[in-house]
């Protein structure tokens, strides 16, 4: 990839969004399909392994794993956000 410390930051806020969303769940929230969710993240991986050998394997990496940390990220503060009373 080019970018350690990226695919651990990836593969970290992967893991950290399921322990969200466990957490959620043991409380009785609802679990619903969020932004950025494990289907979204499989179909992103999915179109950088067909575009891959088409493009720089730098370039065709790096952004894709940079959007899917953001996202990551993003479900974490959602769902945190909704397992705290108004």
């Amino acid at each position: 990839m080019g970018v350690p410390w990226l695919g651990w930051m990836v593969a970290l806020a992967a893991a950290r969004t399921a322990h969200v969303r466990v957490l959620g769940g043991s409380l009785g929230l609802v679990q619903s399909l969020r932004p950025n969710g494990c289907q979204h993240r499989m179909a992103l991986m999915t179109a950088l392994a067909c575009c891959h050998p088409l493009r720089d394997h730098r370039a065709c990496c790096t952004w894709p794993s940079i959007l899917m940390a953001v996202g990551a990220l993003i479900t974490c503060g959602t769902r945190l956000k909704g397992s705290c009373p108004d």
